[in-house]
C-alpha cells in the first residue's frame, strides 16, 4: 500500500475524487480475453446481471459470491463481474474480498510485500475508508483481504454480527454496489451470516470439480438459515459432445 492511501482515513467521496492508484504500484492488470472470448464473457456477465435485477424486488446494491468449496471460481468471478459492472454501467464499484483465509486476491494489490486489508479492520488496527484501495479501471475499487503478514493472527480472525453489519452499511453508504467474494459455505459459518445481510446470493459452481451433494449442502444450509434470494453460476462449461450433435437432439 501506498503511504499516500494509508494516510487516507476519512470516507471515500461518492464523487470518486479519491487521487487513482499509481500505475507502477500494481502488478499487470487483469483483462478479458480478446476477440470472440471476449464478447462471450461479456455476453455471460450481462446475462448474469440482467437476471439478477429482473428477479430482484429492486436493484441490489450488495451482492455476495459464494461457493460450497474452494477451487469452483468464484474469486475470479467476483473480480471479472466487479469490473463488468463498473466498465459497462458505470456503476461505481466496490469489490470486497472476504477470504481472508486465502493468499488470493480478487484483484492486483501493491507490490509490497506487507499490506493491509480487511483482516487489519477485523482487529481494530485500521479504520476500514483508509484500506479500500483504487484500481487502474474507473469507478472501481477494492477492499483486499490483506496479506499474511499485515498483522499477528490476522488470518485468525473471526466475523461478528455486528462487524458485517458495519461493514454492509458502510458498502451501501459510499457505493452504488458491493461485490462479496466470499469464504467456502461449508467450512466458514460466517459467510452465512453475510448472506443474511446482503441483497442477493449467488453460489458458484465448476463443471467437472462442484459435487452435487456439497452443493446442495451449501444450498440447505444457506435455506435453514433464511437465506432465499441463491442464485448459481456454473462455470468452466464444457460441451463433450459435438456442437452440432446438440443442434440435432434439440
Amino acid at each position: 500500500m501506498t503511504k499516500q492511501n494509508a494516510d487516507q482515513s476519512g470516507p471515500l467521496p461518492r464523487d470518486g475524487t479519491r487521487p487513482s492508484a499509481n500505475q507502477a504500484d500494481f502488478d499487470e492488470q487483469p483483462a478479458f480475453p480478446k476477440s470472440t472470448s471476449m464478447e462471450k464473457i461479456y455476453n455471460d456477465l450481462g446475462n448474469i446481471w440482467t437476471s439478477i435485477v429482473l428477479l430482484s424486488q429492486s436493484p441490489p446494491r450488495t451482492i455476495l459470491i459464494c461457493s460450497a468449496t474452494r477451487g469452483e471460481g468464484c474469486t475470479a468471478t467476483s473480480s471479472h463481474f466487479s469490473l463488468y459492472l463498473a466498465l459497462t454501467h458505470g456503476l461505481r464499484v466496490l469489490c470486497v474480498n472476504t477470504d481472508v483465509f486465502s493468499t488470493r486476491e480478487c484483484f492486483p494489490v501493491p507490490k509490497a510485500t506487507e499490506y493491509f486489508g480487511l483482516a487489519a479492520h477485523l482487529d481494530g488496527r485500521h479504520p476500514l475508508p483508509s484500506l479500500i484501495l483504487p484500481t487502474a479501471y474507473p469507478n472501481l475499487f477494492v477492499l483486499p483481504a490483506g496479506s499474511d503478514k499485515s498483522g499477528p493472527g490476522a488470518r485468525d480472525l473471526v466475523f461478528t454480527k455486528r462487524t458485517l453489519e458495519d461493514l454492509v452499511s458502510y458498502c451501501n453508504d459510499h457505493f452504488d454496489i458491493t461485490i462479496f467474494n466470499g469464504q467456502p459455505v461449508t467450512s466458514h459459518p460466517s459467510v452465512i451470516e453475510l448472506a443474511r445481510l446482503v441483497d442477493q446470493v449467488v453460489l458458484v459452481c465448476r463443471y467437472g470439480n462442484s459435487r452435487r451433494e456439497v452443493s446442495r449442502l451449501a444450498v440447505d444450509r444457506l435455506k435453514e438459515s433464511g437465506v432465499t434470494r441463491i442464485g448459481a453460476i456454473l462455470t468452466d462449461r464444457r460441451y463433450p459432445i459435438p456442437a452440432g450433435l446438440y443442434r440435432i437432439l434439440k
